[in-house]
C-alpha cells in the first residue's frame, strides 16, 4: 500500500512518534516531525489524511497537539526553551500573554468618573 494512504500500519507509526518523538530526537512533538518520521509531507497528513481518515488521523493528532502544550509548558517553567518562544508557540493552544491594566489608585482618586462629575466640576470653579 502507498505511503499517502493511511492504513493501521501507518497510523500505528503516527502513535509512536507522538509517545517517542523525544527518540527521533525532537525537543517537542508536531506535525512536521511526524511527516519527517514517516516519510510523507505534512499535506498529506493535514490535508488527504484528515480528508478520507479522520477517525483515525483526528485522535492522533489531538494526541500530539496535548503532548506539544505539555513539553511546551513544562520546557517554558524549567527554562528548558526559551520563555518568549515557549509564550509564543502556546498561543497556538489558547494561552495569551495579554495583561490588563487597572488604571485606578488605591484611595479612588484616579477612578474614571462620568461627564456629568465633569461638567458639575467646572461649573463650580465658575461660580468662584
Amino acid at each position: 500500500m502507498p505511503a499517502c494512504l493511511l492504513d493501521e500500519e501507518m497510523a500505528e507509526r503516527c502513535r509512536d512518534y507522538v509517545e517517542n518523538y523525544k527518540e527521533y530526537g525532537h525537543e517537542i512533538p508536531s506535525v512536521s516531525g511526524m511527516s519527517r518520521h514517516l516519510g510523507v509531507s505534512r499535506g498529506t497528513i493535514i490535508v488527504r489524511w484528515k480528508q478520507h481518515s479522520p477517525d483515525i488521523i483526528n485522535p492522533i493528532l489531538d494526541d500530539l497537539q496535548a503532548e506539544q502544550e505539555l513539553a511546551l509548558l513544562n520546557g517554558g517553567l524549567n527554562k528548558k526553551f526559551n520563555a518568549n518562544i515557549a509564550g509564543m508557540l502556546l498561543t497556538k493552544h489558547g494561552y495569551s500573554t495579554k495583561s490588563e491594566v487597572n488604571h485606578t489608585s488605591s484611595d479612588g482618586s484616579m477612578t474614571p468618573k462620568g461627564a456629568s462629575s465633569f461638567y458639575a466640576t467646572l461649573e463650580e470653579n465658575d461660580d468662584e
